[in-house]
């Protein structure tokens, strides 16, 4: 069967082959009952060479609750009409439907749940997920994060995530499961456990997980975005996250691409013929040369730069694939290297502490840093999504806010701006020297290998 998706308009639900009343081969004691009066049998299984799970459920509730259901047992699938047409056969007897024994109700088989993670037994996922649908909460406390993620998943694939939603928001399991975290000082730091927040957060329309998670996982990154990774085909939908695992990963790579050009932008400073010592009427040649070399030392030093021949250059490099955070945080230990006593001020820190000082800034900001926007993602995509956006053509230091009629969208696009130009003036002037040469030192991913 088709899979609907949240992230477009789903088409019409396949009916599954019609399974006929059975007569005697079920025992009530099997099936979940979750409507007492309910006039179907939903088996569900995982895949086709399973038996499945069978459920007493309303069709009515079911209709109501989810569009996959809707069109699947409505009059205009084989489906519907067949269990209408059972239905009317059983009532000619004036029999109430609760006292109709199960096995001898319409049954319909659903064949696949959805990308969920590896269970024990789809049994009591299902059973929860019904519930959801006829109305019942899952208990005071919300269900444990992975349980949670796996009902947003096989919400999405039945269509019925507004209601699931509506459950969530309702009993503010979501905000429940925040306060536990701050009371318990537990921070999600493992990368499943961020895509499952980032997953029930975009499913679920939840935009303080979406910017938060989604931030995290662009700042700490991904092992499934090295291009050696091999995917697994069972894993869960939060592995690869429709839309949003692309978008992370462009934002990651334009942030990494940003923190690149700071560092060539000093290199190609002190390469340049403009001298960089600050002594003033006794600067020196020497002094420029001795700081570029002591910044090529620390680069080195700290792995944010690799020396390469141009003559024969080796192939397969990749981006830098540990904590942006952590990186900054190495740029900025550079010490303060002085070829003498006379010559202070002319080297590389105090220059690139402001600058560090800028990205940090624009990546942790709190509503203007480099997550995901869910109120903008979720009506604004086509113009927010920095993957779908033309890039500047330059950025230069003390750019303002850009005029627009929505205030969020005005932050979010200064923050684009920075991180997506295809040329940064770092020194704020206008005066952005010898940037477009390619240097013999080539500090992370060869520039035709972008994703521009």
């Amino acid at each position: 069967m088709t899979r609907p998706s949240l992230f477009g308009s789903p088409p019409p639900p396949t009916p599954a082959s019609p399974s006929p009343a059975t007569t005697g081969t079920q025992n009530d004691s099997t099936i979940t009952v979750i409507a007492p009066e309910g006039e179907l049998v939903l088996r569900v299984k995982e895949d086709e060479g399973k038996e499945g799970f069978l459920y007493r459920v309303g069709i009515s509730r079911l209709r109501g609750a989810s569009a996959y259901f809707d069109n699947l047992l409505g009059p205009t699938f084989n489906e519907g009409t067949r269990i209408s047409r059972e239905l009317e056969e059983l009532r000619k007897g004036n029999t109430r439907l609760l006292d109709i024994p199960a096995e001898q109700l319409p049954e319909v088989t659903i064949v696949d749940v959805g990308r969920i993670s590896r269970v024990s037994t789809i049994k009591v996922l299902m059973a929860d997920f019904l519930r959801v649908l006829h109305g019942s909460s899952l208990g005071k406390d919300p269900p444990l994060l992975t349980n949670m993620a796996n009902l947003a998943i096989v919400a999405d694939r039945f269509d019925a995530l507004p209601t699931f939603a509506a459950l969530v928001k309702k009993h503010k399991y979501l905000s429940l499961i925040d306060s536990k975290i701050k009371t318990k000082g537990y921070s999600a730091s493992t990368e499943e456990r961020i895509r499952q927040r980032l997953l029930i957060g975009v499913f679920l329309d939840y935009p303080p997980w979406v910017r938060y998670y989604s931030r995290k996982l662009i700042v700490q990154g991904s092992a499934r975005w090295n291009p050696e990774f091999v995917e697994d085909d069972s894993t869960a939908l939060w592995a690869d996250i429709p839309g949003i695992e692309d978008e992370s990963l462009f934002r990651r790579q334009c942030v990494l691409d940003t923190i690149n050009s700071l560092q060539v932008h000093f290199m190609s400073l002190y390469m340049s013929n403009q001298r960089q010592c600050r002594l003033g009427y006794d600067s020196s040649a020497q002094c420029d040369s001795y700081q570029l070399g002591e910044m090529i030392r620390f680069f080195n030093k700290i792995g944010t730069l690799r020396l390469e021949s141009r003559i024969s250059a080796s192939d397969g490099t990749t981006d830098y694939e540990g904590d942006i955070t952590k990186l900054i945080d190495n740029l900025r230990q550079c010490p303060e290297y002085q070829i003498d006593n006379n010559h202070a001020h002319c080297g590389l820190r105090e220059r690139i502490l402001p600058l560090l000082l800028l990205l940090q800034s624009m990546i942790d900001a709190s509503g203007n840093d480099i997550g995901i926007c869910g109120e903008c993602w979720r009506d604004h995509k086509a113009s927010y999504a920095w993957s779908l956006s033309k890039r500047p053509v330059m950025w230069a230091k003390g750019n303002g806010l850009r005029p627009s009629e929505n205030h969020c969208r005005n932050r979010h696009g200064a923050t684009r701006d920075l991180f997506m130009a295809a040329q940064r003036d770092w020194t704020g002037d206008g005066n952005f020297p010898t940037l477009n040469r390619t240097p013999m030192f080539l500090p992370g991913k060869r520039p035709e290998s972008r994703p521009w």
